[in-house]
C-alpha cells in the first residue's frame, strides 16, 4: 500500500513529467515554425538541454541532502514558473533556447528531490516505492508522447499566434 503522504509526490511526478514532454516538445515545433530551426538546430538545442540536464540533476541530487527536499521542491517549482513566464516575453531564438536552459535546470531541481522523498523507506519497501514512481513517470511520459501533438495542433498554434501577435 501506498502511504498517503507519498501519493501527492506520484501526483506531482504525474503532472511534471507531462508537461515536461509537452512543454519540449512544444518548443521544438514553436523553434521550426518561428524561426526556421531545422532538424539540425533542434537537435543542438535538445543536446544543450541534456547537458543541462546531466550537470544540474547530478548537482542537485546533492543539494536535496544539503537544503531540505521541501526547500528545493519549491525553488524548483518556482525555477519552471519563472522559465517559462520568461519564455513568454521574450522571443529571441537565442532567448528561447536560453528559456529551455533554465526550465530543464528547475526540472532538475524538481526530479531528483521527488526521487529522494519517494525513496525514504528501506528494503522491500524501497524497491515498491522506486517502482511505483518509475511506472508513474514513465506511463505519464507514453501518454503525453500520445497526446501532446494533439494538444499542441489545437492550443500550440492558438497559443503562438497570442503569443506573437
Amino acid at each position: 500500500m501506498v502511504p498517503p503522504s507519498k501519493i501527492l509526490f506520484y501526483l506531482i511526478e504525474l503532472i511534471n513529467c507531462y508537461a515536461a514532454v509537452y512543454y519540449s516538445n512544444f518548443l521544438f515545433f514553436y523553434l521550426k515554425r518561428t524561426f526556421g530551426f531545422g532538424e539540425g538546430a533542434n537537435l543542438l538545442t535538445a543536446a544543450l538541454g541534456g547537458m543541462v540536464y546531466i550537470v544540474a540533476s547530478w548537482q542537485c541530487g546533492k543539494w536535496v541532502h544539503r537544503l531540505g527536499a521541501v526547500r528545493l521542491l519549491s525553488l524548483g517549482i518556482c525555477g519552471v514558473i519563472f522559465a517559462l513566464g520568461l519564455g513568454m516575453a521574450v522571443t529571441a531564438p537565442w532567448a528561447q533556447v536560453l528559456v529551455y536552459g533554465l526550465w530543464t535546470v528547475g526540472i532538475c531541481f524538481i526530479w531528483p528531490t521527488l526521487e529522494t522523498l519517494i525513496s525514504e523507506r528501506s528494503g522491500r519497501e524501497l524497491t515498491k516505492m522506486v517502482g511505483i514512481y518509475n511506472v508513474t513517470w514513465a506511463g505519464s511520459a507514453a501518454i503525453a508522447y500520445f497526446t501532446a501533438g494533439l494538444l499542441i495542433e489545437k492550443l500550440g498554434i492558438f497559443l503562438t499566434r497570442n503569443l506573437n501577435a
